[in-house]
């Protein structure tokens, strides 16, 4: 977890799964670190100092991170049959059952337990590299292109061809609070 924390900047990065983490811990961070909510990372820092530290995220949109979780869990993790399409991933909310806990959900992991969003800077996954570049100069670090790690989703694939009006509408439902939270739509 240690990881997670650029001490020499009074900085901790908030790692969000599926959001482009592993190349922006890549970016900032020696070592690994896990997805660790800021709540947690905050009680480490000492609430007191939590104030004094620039903490930052990404989020992504729901919709992309479905898909994106579907190839994962189906080619890099495997722990989704290769043969289960994305209609079945969704309609049976596998997408859901396949992490435990809040893993799937962005929000919880930007939050304080009474819902108030504690992360200094939320970038998008969307705009990952002009983000990053905010990240950077803010804590006074030269830019540098990110280097993105494998992915077993196709170049050029887009999140929207897999949907049907039903599988939009379950995901709409099941990231409700991500979605009004970040602003997102289809």
């Amino acid at each position: 977890m240690m990881a997670l924390f650029i001490p020499e900047h009074k900085a901790v990065f908030i790692r969000v799964p599926k959001t482009g983490s592993t190349a922006v811990l890549t970016r900032f961070c020696e070592g690994q670190g896990g997805h660790v909510p800021a709540a947690r990372l905050r009680d480490r820092i000492g609430r007191d100092r939590w104030p004094d530290w620039f903490s930052f995220a990404f989020v992504r949109n729901p919709w992309d991170r479905v898909v994106s979780a579907w190839y994962y869990l189906r080619f890099s993790l495997p722990v989704v049959p290769e043969q289960m399409s994305f209609t079945d991933f969704v309609a049976t909310r596998t997408f859901l059952q396949a992490w435990t806990g809040s893993h799937f959900h962005q929000l919880p992991y930007l939050v304080d337990g009474a819902g108030a969003i504690i992360v200094s800077f939320i970038g998008r996954y969307e705009h990952l590299q002009r983000d990053v570049d905010r990240i950077s100069a803010r804590l006074d670090l030269p830019c540098s292109t990110l280097r993105r790690s494998g992915s077993a989703r196709p170049p050029g694939d887009t999140y929207r061809h897999h949907y049907t009006d039903e599988t939009r509408r379950v995901v709409a439902g099941e990231c409700r609070a991500d979605i009004e939270a970040f602003g997102y739509t289809f």
